[in-house]
This record gives C-alpha cells, sequence and structure tokens, in this order.
C-alpha cells in the first residue's frame, strides 16, 4: 500500500520482471501512473599506468587490464610492481596522489574509486621505491611455532626478513589446545588467518621492527571438545599430525576444529539421499548424493548436541533392497572393493562391488564360491568379486562360502 504523500492513498503494484509499476491514486477518481525503471551499468573508469608498473589483473579472475582498458567502479584490481632487484614498494600513487590499499608480495590490491579518478574518468597508476627495512624474527619456547615465506621457504628463529615479506607462522600445540590471540611485540593483533586459529599471516612493515627485531607469540585457550555417535554401518576417521585415527562412536573424544571423515559401507554412492548432523541437513550442505562425507566441529554443533554427542546419520533412499552379509570369519575375508574390510553382519545393498578373500591352510584349495547356496562356476580362486543384485537379497541374509577341493 502506498498512501503517505497522498491523503486519500494509493495502491503501488509492481511487475514480476521488477521493471514497471503501476500506481493507482484513490480520490474522487482513480488516476492510474505507469513507472518504467531502466537499469543503468556502474561507472567505468580508464586504467592506465607508466613503466613502474608490471602489469595490472582483476583479482577475482586474473583477467589482465591492458593500458586503455575501462574497468567497472567497485572492482577489485591488482596492480605490480615493476621494482629494481632488492627494492620494495614506498608508495602506490593515483594520478600522483598516494592511495590507500593492501600491499602484498610487491603488488596493491585496490577497489576502483571514481574520487580518485580525473576530469576524464582515468586512473593512471604508478610506484615509487625504496630499499627495505630489515631485522630478525623471533619466537621463545612458550610459544613453539614454525615459520614459512614463499620466497625464502622455511625460517629460522632468529634469522632476518625484509619489509615487505609475507611470513606465515604455524603454531603447534598439544591435543585440545588452541591459539586464542596472535600478538606482535606483546601486543594482540590477531584470531588468526584463513579461518583457522592456529595460523597467522604477517606482511612485514617497518613499524613492526622494534630494535631491529619482531618477536611473535600468542595466547593459548581450551578447545571445545566432544564426542561423536553413528550407526554400525559408518566408519569414522580423524586426521591429526598426517595420521589417520579411527574414531569410536561415543567414545573418542573429537575437537573443535578437528575435520571428521565418514564413511557410509555395504552400498554404491547411489543409495544415499543425504547426511544429517543432529538430525539436520549441515550447514552449506549441497545435496549431493555420496557414501563419504565430512564436516569440521564447530562450536555450534557441540551446543547444538546440548551436552552429548553429536549424531551423524546416513539417510538411505527408499525402496532399497539389502541383507545381512553372513560368512564364515575364520574362512573368509570381506571388503567393499578398494575399500574397507566388513565384518559377518553389516547390512549390504545392491550395486556394491565386494570382495572375498578365502583363508587357506596347507595345501588347502578353493573349488567355487557360493552365493545363497548356489554355486559359482568358474569361480576356482582364492579371490573372488561380486557386484550385488536385487534378486540376490530376496531374504534377510547374503551368504557366502567357499567349496574347497
Amino acid at each position: 500500500m502506498w498512501g503517505s504523500s497522498h491523503p486519500h492513498g494509493g495502491e503501488l503494484s509492481v511487475s514480476s520482471d521488477k521493471l514497471k509499476a503501476e500506481l493507482t491514486i484513490k480520490d474522487k477518481q482513480s488516476i492510474k501512473l505507469t513507472l518504467k525503471f531502466v537499469s543503468v551499468t556502474g561507472t567505468q573508469l580508464t586504467i592506465d599506468y607508466d613503466g613502474s608498473v608490471k602489469r595490472v589483473f582483476i583479482m577475482k579472475n586474473g583477467t589482465s587490464i591492458p593500458k586503455g582498458s575501462k574497468v567497472d567502479a567497485g572492482t577489485e584490481i591488482v596492480i605490480e610492481a615493476n621494482l629494481s632487484a632488492g627494492m620494495v614498494i614506498d608508495k602506490c600513487l593515483v594520478n600522483g596522489k598516494p592511495v590507500s590499499g593492501e600491499i602484498m608480495m610487491g603488488s596493491l590490491i585496490y577497489k576502483v574509486n571514481r574520487a580518485d579518478a580525473d576530469s576524464n574518468k582515468t586512473l593512471k597508476f604508478s610506484f615509487t621505491e625504496k630499499t627495505p627495512s630489515k631485522g630478525t624474527v623471533h619466537w621463545d619456547a612458550e610459544s613453539p611455532m614454525t615459520c614459512f615465506t614463499a620466497n625464502q621457504g622455511y625460517i629460522n628463529n632468529g634469522q632476518q626478513v625484509q619489509e615487505g615479506a609475507e611470513l606465515n607462522f604455524y603454531a603447534k600445540l598439544p591435543q585440545g589446545k588452541v591459539v586464542d590471540k596472535w600478538m606482535v611485540n606483546g601486543l594482540e593483533v590477531s584470531s588468526g588467518s584463513d579461518n583457522r586459529p592456529n595460523r597467522f599471516r604477517l606482511t612485514v612493515k617497518p613499524e613492526h621492527f622494534v630494535n631491529g627485531k619482531i618477536t611473535i607469540g600468542y595466547t593459548v585457550k581450551d578447545l571445545a571438545q566432544t564426542k561423536v555417535n553413528f550407526d554400525d554401518n559408518i566408519r569414522c576417521s580423524v586426521n591429526r599430525n598426517g595420521t589417520d585415527i579411527n574414531v569410536e562412536s561415543g567414545t573418542t573424544i573429537v575437537y573443535e576444529w578437528e575435520s571428521i571423515d565418514f564413511k557410509a559401507l555395504g552400498m554404491p554412492y547411489s543409495a544415499v539421499k543425504g547426511w544429517k548432523i543432529n538430525n539436520e541437513e549441515p550447514q552449506g550442505w549441497n545435496g549431493q548424493e555420496n557414501n563419504l562425507f565430512d564436516f569440521t566441529v564447530t562450536e555450534a554443533y557441540i551446543s547444538q548436541a546440548l551436552g552429548g554427542a553429536i549424531r551423524v546419520s546416513c539417510e538411505l533412499k527408499e525402496g532399497l533392497k539389502s541383507a545381512a552379509l553372513d560368512f564364515d570369519t575364520e574362512k573368509i575375508k570381506c571388503k567393499q572393493q578398494y575399500g574397507d574390510e566388513f565384518n559377518s553382519g553389516l547390512r549390504v545393498y545392491a550395486g556394491v562391488r565386494l570382495e572375498f578373500n578365502a583363508l587357506l591352510s596347507g595345501s588347502e584349495e578353493v573349488k567355487s564360491w557360493k552365493i545363497n547356496g548356489i554355486e559359482h562356476e568358474d569361480s576356482a580362486s582364492s579371490l573372488f568379486y561380486y557386484t550385488l543384485k536385487d534378486e540376490d537379497l530376496k531374504g534377510d541374509k547374503f551368504t557366502v562360502e567357499i567349496v574347497l577341493k
């Protein structure tokens, strides 16, 4: 409804494409006005630069911007400096005036701004250079970490670094601990980089050197912890320091920020409808059908569990045929082809391909394999591969046996 500008009010209707509106003013007689909207493209500015600039490109997709090209206002671009050996950026100028932006790796990240353009709607970039400030970087035993830079590789404690270097720090903490705040020269500056509290990125500036030194440290807090519940047909693991650790349902402690991997066993990808965490679709879930799933433990998931374990479940499509896998574990081993080993009793579904291995002793030889009591020809091998079909799953069990010679 519209009525604030007319004593008798009115009604406004908008077309589905949002480009036309009709306004009817209610008076002694109805007056209908038709309004049409025309979309207007954003301001375009011309990009120019001198020999102090090596190249300019769009940050989002890396598209090169030659001299004289027009770019929409608001676009983020990268201006790479053409520096002399051993020199760093002093200032970046636009039409002769210093401009603000993030300087990183000998480049300026700049958001195209109409206010910086001249009367011809042109932005001409240039750089001035200088000899970089230098000093050493340090951390103490109370804050163990590693430091890495793309240009120099790993940086040792006390090694020289210079202005403009991008230093990447990684805290080395015991299980269950996490960085609370990173500190530079005793001042708290960051809660981490790339949404990871144990990582910190610092682009060295002259003001970071105090008496020729940069001192890096961090404070520590306990990580939130929980357990995870899941069904018997799911395997779960967590990677810690490069090693996959098996997670037992309702038993193994997992911590906030850890990435947990799940695998639904005994079924093809096509059997899975989706996954749920605490009976809800995961944050950012794209609906992908897959028997593999992973998620990062967050404080939100822990809180949602109300003090209990996080519940992870795999939802299957309706109407699937299945049966309990049945075999003598002293004579046969079974696993999903290229996958995990299965126990007898696991529920298996049509479409899954299984690998069976006969456990033979002495001079024993396999004559054949039996599926649900039916002997299969040309199966005289200790290894037997089989893809389950709907007709194999008429009963409650899918039984596999070996026949010896």
